[in-house]
């Protein structure tokens, strides 16, 4: 005897279905990954058929529903008879297909709403966000079960513990943390988390770095989030031996793969245990997981230095620059370039518009006057002196730069900095 689905949800019953009737779009194209026997489907399709719209069924079908109920190779031929019994076989497509392979032949925002599959581990849920969430148009709404608490009712290290590739995670708290880490405005109805897409270009990582940038109340979870950041990163700083430092980073960036200090520390490990190479491809992960800001890729550009692509770290230091023009780390090591390259005149440039972009710290600015000073430019020590005069006309500093003025040139005239890409 074949298997039914006795008590299968309807659109008054099933919440994933209410949100699709609540979307009111005309013709939707749903994918539902993981169909298996059917069951979120049929309560699906009523409001498909409604709607005049398409389910696209993406799974393998070759795992059981539960032992004694039905068999894998008997799971397709199950769920076709539901169907086709209901009479909604104009409104489904079965994609036979594992997620990772349908999703390569989908066409992106191609989909207006997506169901993910239940009991997926953080890893899982995470990669399928990753790869299904480019698949969705504008407005559209992508959800799933399994959303039992919001974050800020849980304890973050719990929650970091449940997502280990070993752990055991009976209340479903990875896929908690991955939902709420690319979605911060993510909502909950009975069990079902939901988000819809932006109408406008969001990047998807740019909302999830990490809790500090975030804009709903996880203060609990900021708080034991920030301690357990906090811990590894001074024990890093505390290794005597990089090597020592390198595990820990390496550990930090595991636990913790939200956190820009953690490649940072990471990368100056390696750097500081002379291999550069492989800091480059730390930074570069930085990069890639959504961290495009003024440090990274001024250490990036440290690292290509010591590689000998002078090039690629000219080009990566005016991406710092252009990223926070304050950034003064990137400013001092460009110009050191330049020196060393005897190109005095993009040296003096950089120089100038480093002091013209430096806070009102007298610190920052008895680096970058001692620069001048090194350069001997009239332009720089002129512009050096000015800015020191106004936070304090009697500091030590306004008198070398007066005395340093008198022995100072003019330089070659250079355009301003070039606007490279990376």
């Amino acid at each position: 005897m074949k298997f039914s689905i006795a008590k299968a949800p309807t659109p008054e019953t099933s919440p994933i279905a209410r949100l699709l009737e609540q979307q009111a779009i005309p013709r939707p194209v749903v994918y539902e990954l993981g169909t298996h026997a059917g069951y979120t489907a049929m309560g699906l399709l009523p409001v498909v058929k409604k709607l005049d719209g398409m389910l696209y069924c993406v799974d393998a079908f070759e795992e059981e529903t539960s032992p004694g109920r039905i068999e894998k190779n008997e799971m397709l031929e199950t769920f076709l008879d539901l169907v086709y019994g209901a009479e909604f076989q104009k409104h489904v497509t079965v994609i036979r297909s594992a997620k990772k392979h349908a999703v390569r032949v989908l066409g992106d925002e191609t989909a207006d709403f997506v169901v993910f599959p239940q009991d997926q581990t953080y890893e899982e849920i995470r990669e399928d966000i990753l790869t299904w969430y480019p698949k969705l148009r504008r407005g559209g709404l992508i959800c799933g079960p399994n959303y039992e608490k919001p974050m800020e009712e849980l304890d973050y290290n719990a929650v970091i513990r449940s997502c280990g590739p070993d752990a055991e995670d009976p209340e479903h708290l990875g896929v908690v943390r991955a939902v709420s880490d690319f979605f911060p405005d993510v909502q909950q109805e009975e069990g079902i988390w939901y988000a819809i897409k932006a109408s406008k270009d969001r990047p998807l990582f740019n909302t999830a770095l990490h809790f500090r940038q975030r804009k709903i109340d996880l203060v609990i979870a900021q708080d034991a989030f920030e301690r357990a950041v906090v811990e590894l990163e001074l024990l890093g700083r505390q290794c005597a031996d990089p090597k020592d430092a390198i595990a820990v980073y390496e550990q930090m960036v595991r636990d913790n793969p939200f956190h820009v200090n953690g490649y940072l520390g990471l990368g100056a490990a390696l750097m500081e245990a002379g291999i550069p190479e492989q800091a480059t491809q730390v930074y570069k992960k930085a990069l890639d997981n959504g961290f495009v800001n003024a440090p990274v890729y001024s250490q990036i550009a440290r690292a290509c230095v010591k590689l000998g692509e002078i090039g690629r770290a000219e080009a990566y230091l005016q991406a710092s620059i252009r990223h926070d023009m304050a950034h003064m780390p990137a400013w001092v090591l460009l110009i050191q370039l330049y020196m060393n390259q005897k190109n005095t005149a993009k040296a003096v440039n950089c120089t100038i518009q480093a002091l013209r972009a430096a806070p009102p710290d007298i610190d920052v600015l008895s680096v970058l006057s001692r620069i001048a000073l090194k350069l001997g430019d009239k332009r720089a020590v002129e512009t050096a002196l000015q800015l020191v005069e106004m936070i304090d006309p009697n500091h030590l500093l306004a008198g070398v730069l007066r005395s340093g003025l008198s022995r100072s040139r003019p330089a070659p005239a250079e355009p301003p900095l070039e606007q490279a890409s990376c």
